[in-house]
């Protein structure tokens, strides 16, 4: 039947980003019989490539929040402001802004940090557990993070959070002018207050560690097939995955394709809300010292991370209906000129431009759910920028929802598609 639990299941995954690389090798790992699909190679497409490369485990807000109508209009007018809507897509937009304000009210974004909170508590172990069984731990490193304010003001109207994150399990600690110097060394010395917490890690090459997880998950027999995902259908007994050369026949299917999960779940007669967060970075192959911690700086909307190309800085996002827009050239000439205020000695004419999208639902939290039409079909997508960090955790709880395990009603619900067909 199709509600008894899946032991020893033909599972088909689409997609192959971080999230789908790492549902496929967890449910190796746990007897099941996988493959997945994607037209590009294993991180080659979205954001898994070229990402700012944060385990962001004390990040555990989503990015609608009590008084964001405010701060969203005051952005929209600001010429460098972190979070963009072109022109033109304003009122393609609009139903899904709505959505997006609406899960800014108090009720509904303590819900939602609760669900974020899940994935997040032992998101940092969990990956590097599954890195040390991929043989490839050393591509990570739990250093913790260094948040910088222009100005004390900036500090202060943070506290609450910090606050947040210690009741949470989060704690930090305040870093003074002298501390912000040694922890960053090239940075502009007007940056004089922070905080730092211990529980970030950061990855020096997101693209290799998608490749490394994928390499573990095909010596566990996990088959990878360079195909575009046309259309999915169940019945009763089995999932029928079309694609290009033909239909292939699963006990139950994974939709992991991050922005193009829409139409996906269209094909089963259910709405996904799903729009493209577009992220810019600038990298700079020489920077001339390094640095140690990755680094937020949450007025200017950046994450500054050393990975193994370079000084990376980015973060900034374009809200757009459509992942395949051409890229905005002003972003990356803005983003390089605030580079070069926040690190003087940068060479601007180095910098290596990069863009990739991230598929952002209203409320922030990832879609890990079985589909309200069909017992075998099930969902892991929607986690934005935190694909990365709880790409181990959601698959874990996807496995759990697979295998007929019950993580929970509460559990269920936040993380259910229904929660979106409203």
């Amino acid at each position: 039947m199709a509600g008894t639990p899946a032991c020893n299941a033909s599972i088909g995954i689409i997609g192959a980003g971080i999230v789908g690389v790492a549902s496929a090798l967890v449910l190796a790992q746990r007897g099941h019989n996988v493959s997945v699909y994607d037209p590009c190679p294993p991180g080659q497409a979205g954001a898994s490539r070229g990402n700012a490369g944060h385990v962001a485990a004390a990040d555990i807000f989503p990015m609608t929040r009590p008084g964001i109508l405010r701060t969203g209009l005051t952005m929209m007018v600001r010429p460098d402001a972190p979070l963009r809507l072109p022109g033109v897509e304003k009122l393609r937009l609009a139903p899904w802004l709505m959505r997006f304000l609406a899960a800014a009210r108090n009720q509904r974004f303590a819900a939602s940090t609760k669900a974020l909170l899940h994935l997040n508590r032992e998101a940092i172990e969990e990956t590097e557990k599954l890195l040390g069984q991929a043989g490839i731990s050393d591509m990570m490193r739990a250093n913790g993070v260094a948040v910088l304010h222009d100005n004390v003001r900036s500090l202060a109207a943070g506290a609450a959070l910090w606050s947040a994150r210690e009741r949470a399990g989060f704690p930090s600690q305040e870093l003074d002018h002298a501390a912000v110097a040694r922890l960053v060394p090239g940075i502009s010395p007007q940056f004089t207050h922070g905080r730092f917490c211990a529980h970030w890690a950061q990855v020096a090459d997101p693209f290799a560690l998608v490749q490394g997880l994928a390499h573990a998950a095909a010596n566990r027999g996990v088959r990878f097939h360079r195909k575009k995902v046309l259309g999915l259908a169940a019945d009763a007994d089995t999932v029928r995955i079309t694609h290009e050369g033909g239909t292939t026949i699963y006990d139950r299917a994974v939709i992991a394709a991050g922005v193009w999960s829409r139409p996906l779940a269209a094909c089963l007669g259910e709405t996904l809300p799903l729009v493209a967060e577009r992220g810019y970075n600038l990298t700079f192959p020489d920077p001339g010292f390094v640095l140690d911690v990755p680094l937020v700086l949450p007025d200017r909307g950046l994450a500054i991370t050393h990975v193994r190309e370079g000084l990376r800085i980015g973060g900034w996002a374009e809200f757009s209906r459509s992942p395949d827009r051409p890229e905005n050239e002003r972003i990356f000439a803005a983003l390089k000129r605030i580079s070069l205020d926040i690190f003087p000695g940068l060479a601007p004419h180095d910098a290596r431009a990069w863009m990739g999208s991230r598929p952002a639902l209203p409320d922030s939290v990832p879609v890990i759910s079985r589909s309200s039409t069909s017992e075998r079909i099930f969902y892991n997508c929607g986690h934005g920028h935190y694909g990365l960090t709880q790409a181990t955790t959601s698959a874990q709880f996807l496995a759990q929802l697979i295998e007929g395990k019950n993580p929970g009603e509460e559990l269920r619900a936040a993380f259910s598609i229904t929660r979106l067909q409203r």
